[in-house]
């Protein structure tokens, strides 16, 4: 992104210098993120949760619950993910912005009202953003429709550009992208047995996972003993 603001517009007489704003939006982005892995790297110590078993009566099925012993800030996690998100998603507004003062040697630049960095699902959508860059360079405007995530619809948001622009969207127009650190893979150990490993599924309450595993049909004997060791993850 930032070489598409550097490359053909070093030899333009008038140097008018806007790329240093959306570094700094960039730079306040990962900040963001990093303060977000922060938090979730302290919360989510091996004593911020404890494993709950139940088994049914013969003991032949057992059932784990992973539960976190205090509540997971999630609407505080999903507003700082929010503004991550959005710094990156206007870094690249202030990219075009510095493109069209860099070309112009002019700040404002033309059309500085509606100078933005429009982000598109297919090659019509973008016909009609194209509005955005039209008073920037043919070159400018090629590489950044290079960049569109275009193609299938159901895959736009698995695309880079097409995650940030869905989940800025969101964040502004609907509700905060609560986050939630879940256990997403579990091993199970019963009487030193080692069982293979199994997803989980998430309960309804949205706080705890669970999983079944069921015993050997030929294990006999007493209650068997258990150990269950989750993998936890943010989603």
């Amino acid at each position: 992104m930032w070489a598409l603001a550097d490359t053909a517009y070093k030899r333009r007489r008038v140097m008018v210098n806007a790329l240093p704003s959306a570094l700094e939006k960039y730079n306040w982005a990962q900040d963001h993120f990093k303060r977000l892995r922060g938090e979730v790297d302290a919360f989510l110590r091996p004593d911020s949760y404890r494993v709950r078993a139940e088994s049914n009566e013969d003991d032949t099925e057992y059932r784990f619950y992973v539960e976190f012993t205090s509540p997971l800030p999630s609407a505080r996690w999903g507003l700082i993910f929010g503004d991550g998100v959005h710094c990156l998603r206007t870094a690249l507004d202030h990219c075009v912005y510095a493109i069209g003062a860099k070309e112009s040697g002019e700040d404002p630049p033309p059309n500085a009202e509606v100078l933005a960095f429009p982000i598109t699902k297919n090659a019509d959508k973008w016909n009609g953003a194209r509005r955005r860059v039209a008073s920037l360079s043919t070159e400018a405007q090629a590489a950044i429709e290079g960049l569109q995530p275009h193609g299938p619809p159901d895959e736009f948001i698995m695309r880079p550009l097409g995650g940030v622009q869905e989940l800025d969207n969101a964040d502004k127009h609907r509700t905060i992208r609560v986050l939630a650190a879940v256990p997403e893979d579990t091993e199970l150990l019963l009487s030193g047995l080692p069982l293979t490993r199994t997803s989980t599924s998430m309960l309804a309450s949205g706080t705890s996972r669970t999983t079944r595993q069921s015993r050997p049909s030929n294990w006999t004997g007493r209650r068997l003993a258990w150990r269950c060791c989750p993998t936890l993850s943010l989603t």
